[in-house]
């Protein structure tokens, strides 16, 4: 009867040891870098230029395969790879989004600027506010401008299609509006003004 209980005993300390064992082989992991996005250098060409997006590389960190989306995708070769090319005919700010294979996205912009004027000058980020922001699909937009002239708005969704375009009339300098879009869903979009051949691009979330 004792041989049993210490056989007994040596069977559960086996087993544990085996337990205890099989419980460290999976607590080392490896995590990814941070998924980052490169959209290139900010430059200033001529209209008419044919200009690369994207630096070397375009992604660097998060989890492969990962898709590309580049906005506005106008006159743009290919919006959905890591370094097209595009035809540049005004001053644009092209926003990139990358996702990885885990679903994570990230954001980056480069401007592009026509003639000898600086990028600063043409694409000033500060004269094209929405607010609130984030928002519930009800926001409204200011624009500081020095001219009256006709503005277009358009607003895409996060996998580049025009949801919303309309064109207005400034006949004042800080030109404001406001724009119900209640129905989208929740998510990124990015709103780009067109005013003077100028073109204005800001990023917002519905939630």
């Amino acid at each position: 009867m004792r041989k049993y209980k210490l056989l007994n005993i040596i069977l559960l300390v086996c087993v544990s040891v085996s337990l205890n064992a099989q419980m460290h082989i999976f607590v080392n992991s490896h995590q990814p870098d941070p998924l980052t996005a490169n959209a290139g250098a900010n430059i200033t060409v001529t209209s008419g230029s044919t200009v690369q997006l994207g630096a070397n590389p375009t992604v660097t960190g998060g989890s492969p395969e990962y898709t590309y989306l580049w906005l506005p995708s106008e006159n743009i070769s290919d919006a959905t790879i890591a370094n097209p090319t595009v035809t540049v005919t005004q001053s644009t700010q092209y926003v990139l989004t990358v996702t990885d294979a885990h679903n994570c996205t990230t954001f980056d912009t480069i401007n592009i600027a026509i003639g000898t004027i600086g990028v600063n000058e043409l694409i000033n980020t500060t004269a094209f506010n929405i607010y609130p922001n984030p928002n519930n699909g009800n926001f409204k937009i200011n624009l500081n401008t020095s001219t009256e002239d006709f503005v277009e708005l358009i607003v895409y969704n996060n996998i580049g299609q025009a949801i919303y375009h309309k064109i207005f009339y400034s006949n004042i300098n800080n030109f404001q509006k406001e724009i119900n879009l209640l129905n989208c869903i929740k998510g990124l979009y990015i709103a780009k003004i067109n005013i003077n051949n100028k073109t204005y691009i800001k990023k917002f979330n519905i939630q």
